[in-house]
């Protein structure tokens, strides 16, 4: 028996669906990680200013540099990731038309 476009359509639409699901999950964990990794940062950056200490300063200049590079991944893979999601939504709205 064969099967319909419009049965195919459904079940192309559906895989989006349940694509753009995964992609906002995604989304949501980077986001989550930015914030924890941004936060950490911050509290490392205040713990310094508190002591004022330029051996302190010195100490964690590396960490906090290593801690910007990673936020800025984690930044690039959002963008990515939304790109992938806007791209995702495109496609179903013209299936759906």
């Amino acid at each position: 028996m064969e099967r319909s476009i419009t049965q195919d359509y459904k079940d192309i639409l559906s895989i989006l669906r349940s694509e753009v699901e995964q992609v906002d999950r995604r989304m949501n964990e980077l986001y989550s990680k930015k914030r924890e990794t941004t936060d950490y940062m911050r509290a490392i950056t205040e713990h310094i200013n508190k002591r004022d200490k330029q051996e302190l300063r010195k100490q964690y200049t590396p960490l906090i540099t290593s801690l910007k590079t990673i936020i800025d991944k984690i930044q690039e893979e959002i963008d990515s990731t939304s790109r992938y999601r806007r791209d995702l939504q495109e496609g179903i709205e013209k299936i759906e038309v």
